[in-house]
């Protein structure tokens, strides 16, 4: 098990914000020599690599657009109903 940083940028009016989340990774390597890595807390963000190394910088990619998407379907289908709140 793996646990790592990912951090990402979210727009806020007037500048950005950096938010860095922590996400349990498993890496394994499958029978073919190839090391998959699996979010627990995502289900179905799965990416592989050559290498752990490799496995782990997929897994992140993997992570930011998987959140992306998310959010974007939230955003869609909460249209009209979200408000920014300063605090």
């Amino acid at each position: 098990m793996l646990k790592f940083y990912l951090r990402k940028w979210l727009k806020k009016e007037g500048g950005l914000i950096l938010i860095k989340m922590d996400y349990k990774v498993a890496i394994y390597e499958d029978e073919d020599g190839v090391f998959i890595a699996e979010c627990l807390e995502l289900p179905g963000c799965i990416s592989d690599g050559n290498t752990k190394e490799e496995a782990v910088e997929n897994i992140k990619e993997a992570i930011d657009a998987y959140s992306e998407s998310i959010l974007k379907e939230k955003t869609e289908k909460l249209k009209g109903k979200i408000v920014n709140v300063t605090v």
